[in-house]
Order: C-alpha cells, then structure tokens, then sequence
C-alpha cells in the first residue's frame, strides 16, 4: 500500500541515482518511500513492505535505529548495533538485520540514506518495531559475531568487511532457531 503523500522510489534504481536522491531529499528534508525485499528484518519488517526514510545527518544515527543503506547495488534496511567512534570508525556503521545472527560488513555512513520512521505490514503503517527477542543462544551468537566485527574495524575496516561478508557466505546468515 503506498502512501500517497510521499513520493515512492520505484523500479530498480543503482546506487549513484540512489545516493543522489537521499542528497536532495535531505535538502528538503522530505521523507521518501521505497520497498523493502527480504526476509533479513524477520517479522519488523517483512518482505516486500514499503518504508519511509527520513533523511537524517550522519551523526544523528544511533544504536538501535533502522537505517535504509546502500549495499553494493541494493537498499537493506537494517538495525544500527554499533556506531564507531572517533576520527576513522566514527565514519561506519555495523548493522544486522532482526532475523539474522551475523552482522553486515561495516558500512560508510556515506552509504545510509537515512532512518526508517515506518512500515507498513498488512496494510497498517507503524515505526519498525522493538528488537524481536531472541533465544539465549542466538543472542550470544548475534553478540559475539557483533564483537568480532567491532574488534576487527579497530584493526582495519576493510578486514572487518571482508570477514564479515565470508562469516555470512560461510554461515549462509542463519535465522534465528
């Protein structure tokens, strides 16, 4: 269902004419709708639901937000569980969709187009939900793989993104049991 007073990005757009459009949208400050593919958000939000983003300054992102971002060619929308700090890891993110256990590659905050105010799951428009829980033992894997991450960006962002993106492939981004 879209919302009529947004304007929807629709068809399969690259990341430049995305990038593009968050810039002029956070000119005007304007919400923008898009849809979202994938079951990587669980039941928050579920495949196929549109979104609203709102564009928001870098520095206004915070740790436990949805944030829309770019991922080579596609739009994710994932939870911010890690903000770096400082004058190199303050400029990434470390995000993990609510229906996986192993986070995202560490992201450039230039890559997020900003924070995901609604979704709309059965035709009812309403911000992303709380955190699902998780059974203890995928909250330990999900924290420690988190860990893992956040100790390889102090070493060096691009082997954390490396060892984050052969941690999904190996693993196949399990759900939750």
């Amino acid at each position: 269902m879209n919302d009529p007073g947004l304007p929807p990005i629709v068809g399969k757009l690259n990341s430049d004419c995305l990038l593009a459009i968050a810039k002029l949208m956070k000119r005007t400050g304007r919400e923008f709708q898009s849809e979202i593919r994938g079951t990587s958000m669980g039941t928050t939000i579920p495949d196929g639901s549109q979104i609203h983003i709102r564009p928001l300054e870098t520095e206004a992102m915070l740790e436990g937000q949805v944030v829309a971002f770019l991922a080579g060619q596609s739009l994710r929308a994932h939870r911010i569980v890690y903000r770096g700090k400082g004058e190199r890891l303050g400029k990434y993110l470390l995000t993990l969709g609510d229906g996986w256990l192993y986070c995202d590659p560490p992201v450039h905050v230039s890559a997020a187009l900003g924070l995901v105010t609604e979704c709309c799951v059965n035709g009812e428009w309403s911000a992303p939900a709380a955190l699902p829980g998780r059974s203890r033992a995928d909250q330990r894997k999900a924290d420690l793989n988190v860990a893992l991450i956040r100790g390889c960006m102090w070493f060096n962002i691009r082997w954390a993104q490396w060892i984050a993106k052969k941690l999904s492939e190996l693993t196949g981004a399990p759900r939750p049991s």
